[in-house]
């Protein structure tokens, strides 16, 4: 897991969600399915930034794999 791109993903995650809670609060007042969309969609692929960031394997410094090429 690369801890940098991990919490720009949740920070992301986390953007969105606040969108979609204030479309929501929109939809409720007007009722247009439109305005849902778009930020359903993205929630959705925050979700798979985090999930698939948090499920990656450690890379390996240069360093360490130059020492079992010898």
């Amino acid at each position: 897991m690369n801890k940098k791109t991990f919490t720009v993903a949740l920070i992301f995650l986390c953007a969105t969600l606040v969108w979609l809670a204030v479309n929501l609060v929109w939809f409720m007042q007007d009722g247009k399915w439109s305005e849902i969309f778009v930020p359903v969609l993205l929630v959705a692929a925050g979700v798979y930034m985090v999930y698939s960031e948090y499920h990656k394997r450690k890379r390996r410094h240069v360093e360490e794999v130059k020492k079992y090429l010898k």
